[in-house]
């Protein structure tokens, strides 16, 4: 075999064809067809076969379209070949698809899990507020539990509160849904009140609510009878501002 035998065997004028080679290449290359018809009609049957091949794979090419060459033996010794690397490109093609379907399948079933876990943290979340909230109704509907309103004060009319309060079990439920809002660095506080004298005692700030209702329970052991509420600085004061006493009621004797 001589030299343009073996560079011929070599393969590198597929890969010319297939334009799979470097800048360089493609220079040295052309070079070397134009100094050898042998290599320059090699080229141009590799070229047919391909054309041949294409036609071949493609429905929607015409027949008129498609280059007829003698069936020489050169090219068919190049068909096994070229069929191969269809072969090769449509099952790389296919595994790439293969491959980009299950990634898709994997990413919706992962969201489809987080979706499950947020629905599945959102559901605990409901059933434990409606235990609080059935625990508490049984609560204010026991015999013992009575209903004090507490009407707004002076510049605080339109404020409104009630307390439950249980003498047996000494605690008290306090709705306060009908106050504003506190501002920053203020809070409610709850006061016992007896009248002859007026004593006041604190029962805490209200700043726990139950189960977002506006609810605070509260323990109570005074002989009450009255409860205000006043708005104080965070923490609370040790006497009430009478200044800030949004809402008073007093007990049923």
């Amino acid at each position: 075999m001589n030299q343009i035998e073996k560079y011929i065997a070599s393969g590198i004028l597929e890969l010319y064809v297939a334009g799979a080679l470097s800048e360089q290449e493609n220079r040295e290359v052309a070079a070397m067809s134009d100094k050898h018809p042998q290599i320059a009609l090699e080229i141009q049957h590799i070229e047919q076969a391909v054309r041949v091949l294409t036609a071949s794979l493609s429905p929607g090419v015409s027949k008129d379209a498609v280059v007829i060459i003698p069936a020489t033996s050169k090219v068919r010794s190049l068909w096994p070949m070229y069929a191969g690397w269809a072969a090769a490109v449509l099952a790389v093609v296919g595994l790439f698809y293969m491959f980009n379907q299950n990634s898709q399948l994997e990413s919706d079933l992962t969201d489809a899990q987080e979706v499950q876990q947020t629905l599945e943290s959102e559901l605990t979340d409901l059933v434990e507020a409606y235990d609080v909230s059935n625990s508490i109704l049984e609560e204010l509907r026991d015999k013992d539990v009575q209903k004090i309103a507490l009407p707004g004060q002076g510049n605080f009319s339109e404020a409104f509160a009630a307390v439950y309060w249980n003498q047996t079990t000494e605690t008290l439920y306090v709705d306060t849904n009908g106050l504003p809002t506190p501002p920053e660095g203020k809070q409610y506080q709850l006061w016992s009140l007896t009248l002859s004298p007026l004593t006041p005692t604190s029962l805490g700030v209200l700043d726990a609510a139950t189960a977002d209702l506006n609810l605070f329970k509260v323990d109570n052991p005074n002989a009450s009878q009255a409860f205000g509420i006043t708005l104080e600085p965070t923490g609370g004061s040790e006497s009430p501002n009478l200044e800030q006493l949004y809402v008073l009621g007093t007990v049923a004797p």
